[in-house]
């Protein structure tokens, strides 16, 4: 039979049908064991009790999934980048890290924290955890004043995004009034989904592999209408038998019912979004499309061919060749019944160990008295012996009975991975053990996390990043500004391959964040080991990895604000900085021939040498002029000095020659001669007279 294209009403018939199979499905198959799962993790039970008797129901299936999810969570928000595209080329690597750090962009502003939140519960409670991703238009309204020539107000008011809200023209033409302004900007959002929300049917394996599937809800009509669709066409659907209401009746509660709501824009309709691969156009190839319905009789509304479906789907158990999973409460559903029946019996034999059962003849005692339960309660009597009335003996399985409970805890650790030692509730468990069994059993006890935490990322994570980036080059975003590196950056997002391949950075096991640091530290030693030994072109390590080591080990610690501490580096500024090193050096005078600066350098040495050896001969001259100097000095001394003693030798004979003449003259002649005069004549002519 050859392929012919499918009108209106054929795809009316095809989709509607597959979409109420698929959720006939999840109602009757899958609804039932939520809604079970639910009631246990509300703390209720379907054992039943005796009147009189403890009622207490023991809520493990609550606390192992508030156990569990911590750590889950630290396993996803412990590191920034918890995806990462990989580049498959040397012409990638720059695109596939701002994949990477625009993904996790609008995954923080979409409340990344809150959404995996939700949809870890899901997984752990409701077999999965369903976050849809699509684009949509974020409004930004502002309504101001306006006061402009004819010109002026024309060219407003015949804007998209401006309406008129109040206007008045006076008599010299200036318009006058109030208006509002819509900016109209695509955006990404991410929501998790109520699991009842989510349909598929029953053959599928994967959100990859399926006939159909969707989601199904309730909207008023006011927001069918945004949408595009005709008022008259769409205010006369309904939402009786809206399927699965009964979960969410447990999830919410009862509501009131807007059935009849005075408003008829803000009545409630039954809105279903169906994705299913169709040969529509008779081509013989099928290909998927979406499909929007409304009302109860699931009537077409529109359609049109899609990539792909907005769905993420997150489990902690898949089952193989089947879409739904387990969850970790029904994991422990009949352990959880177990545990209630002891702890009911505990405290039973605890009641009667306290208060026992009596035995006593009410023809002789007082039934009143004995049904009194008071301390120092006394009993009345007829006078009867007092043997009359006794306890029943009751036996105390108390102590059997915590050891049995005691077993079922260790039953569910093991089911869930979920220990006291990995905890840190059970010191004693460590006390005695060395650094190595500590380790095992660390590792041990984080096994089962690590699995739910790998199926996790494996499937919901990966998809989710996926999601966004085939949005982002699909749809028209267009550039955004946001950090990279460091640095304010324009990023294009319809140049964005989502088909590079995607790994998890997921701290798995509690050793993770340690063991990156240390290897991020050896990294950084080798880094700057081949930076000294071969210099900054040694082709293997440029500042941009340095500064990234940095960086990561900054953020490991939990620093967030690395630009606060390492300036922002990346290959352009590397290039900018080379450029600058070379304009630099080319202001500088040209440097001299090593060689010739080499002769220079001999030759100022030899010039130096005969420098320092004149310098020795005129000091060697100088020492021996200074000794022939002092010399000649000591030699014209000595002269002088025997110039004056035969000078005084000379005076003291002329003295005594005086004195003798004197003498003789006054002998011969009687004549006085005044010697002290002679004497002062010679001194003053220099003893010559």
């Amino acid at each position: 039979m050859k392929p012919t294209p499918k009108n209106k009403d054929d795809l009316q018939r095809i989709v509607s049908r597959a979409a109420k199979e698929a959720i006939d499905y999840v109602e009757q198959d899958i609804a039932p064991a939520r809604i079970r799962a639910a009631k246990y993790f509300d703390g209720k039970d379907t054992l039943g009790h005796e009147p009189g008797r403890s009622k207490v129901v023991a809520t493990k299936c609550r606390d192992v999934v508030r156990s569990s999810k911590p750590g889950l969570m630290r396993v996803f928000m412990a590191t920034d980048k918890p995806v990462e595209f990989i580049p498959n080329g040397q012409d990638s690597v720059d695109t596939a890290e701002q994949q990477t750090k625009y993904a996790q962009y609008v995954f923080n502003r979409n409340g990344g924290f809150r959404l995996l939140n939700d949809v870890i519960d899901d997984a752990l409670r409701k077999k999965v955890g369903i976050a849809k991703v699509y684009m949509t238009e974020g409004e930004k309204s502002q309504i101001f004043d306006f006061e402009l020539g004819p010109d002026e107000f024309a060219m407003m008011a015949g804007a998209d995004d401006v309406e008129i809200i109040e206007h008045e023209k006076s008599a010299d033409g200036i318009h006058r009034g109030k208006a509002q302004q819509v900016a109209r900007k695509p955006e990404i959002r991410m929501e998790s989904m109520p699991p009842e929300e989510f349909f598929i049917d029953p053959n599928a394996r994967s959100i990859d592999d399926f006939y159909c599937c969707g989601q199904q809800r309730e909207l008023y009509v006011s927001d069918l209408v945004e949408m595009g669709f005709d008022f008259d066409e769409v205010s006369e659907l309904g939402t009786e038998g809206e399927p699965g209401e009964e979960e969410k009746e447990f999830r919410q509660g009862t509501r009131d019912d807007d059935e009849d709501s005075e408003d008829p824009a803000m009545r409630p309709v039954l809105y279903t979004e169906a994705y299913m691969r169709l040969d529509v156009e008779g081509t013989g190839v099928a290909q998927l499309y979406a499909f929007v319905m409304a009302g109860t009789n699931y009537k077409l509304l529109d359609h049109q061919p899609v990539d792909d479906t907005p769905f993420a789907v997150f489990e902690i158990d898949p089952e193989p060749h089947t879409f739904f999973g387990r969850s970790l409460v029904e994991l422990i559903e009949q352990d959880q019944d177990a545990s209630t029946a002891l702890l009911r019996g505990i405290l039973d034999s605890v009641a009667l160990g306290n208060a026992p059962r009596w035995a006593f003849d009410e023809r002789n005692v007082n039934a009143d008295d004995m049904m009194n339960g008071e301390v120092a309660g006394l009993v009345r009597t007829d006078g009867t012996p007092i043997d009359k009335f006794f306890p029943l003996n009751t036996t105390f399985p108390a102590a059997d009975a915590l050891a049995a409970a005691q077993y079922h805890d260790m039953v569910t650790q093991n089911k869930t991975g979920i220990t006291e030692a990995a905890s840190g509730l059970n010191p004693d468990a460590l006390q005695n053990a060395n650094v190595d069994a500590v380790n095992m059993l660390d590792r041990a006890a984080a096994a089962q996390p690590e699995v739910m935490a790998r199926h996790l990322a494996e499937g919901g994570m990966t998809r989710l990043f996926r999601l966004v980036l085939r949005l982002l080059r699909n749809g028209e975003a267009g550039p955004v500004s946001m950090r990279h590196n460091g640095e304010f950056v324009d990023l294009d997002a319809s140049q964005f391959d989502p088909d590079l391949d995607v790994t998890i950075n997921v701290g798995l096991g509690n050793e993770g964040e340690a063991v990156k640091v240390a290897t991020l530290s050896a990294t950084f030693e080798r880094q700057m080991g081949i930076w000294n030994t071969y210099g900054p072109k040694n082709g293997l390590v440029k500042m941009t990895n340095i500064r990234n080591t940095l960086g990561d080990m900054l953020m490991l610690s939990g620093l967030h604000n690395v630009s606060r501490y390492w300036q922002p580096m990346s290959e352009n500024i590397e290039m900018q900085l080379e450029a600058q090193a070379k304009a630099e050096e080319a202001e500088q005078p040209p440097q001299p021939d090593p060689l010739v600066q080499a002769e220079q350098i001999k030759a100022q040495a030899s010039i130096q040498k005969a420098q320092q050896d004149a310098q020795i001969k005129i000091m060697q001259a100088q020492q021996k002029a200074a000794l022939d100097v002092r010399s000649a000095q000591q030699e014209g001394q000595l002269r002088m000095a025997e110039i004056g003693a035969r000078d005084d030798l000379a005076r003291d004979q002329m003295i005594l020659d005086g004195v003798l003449r004197a003498a003789d003259l006054l002998g011969k002649h009687g004549v006085a001669v005044d010697l002290n005069s002679i004497y002062q004549m010679q001194q003053q002519n220099g003893g010559n007279v």
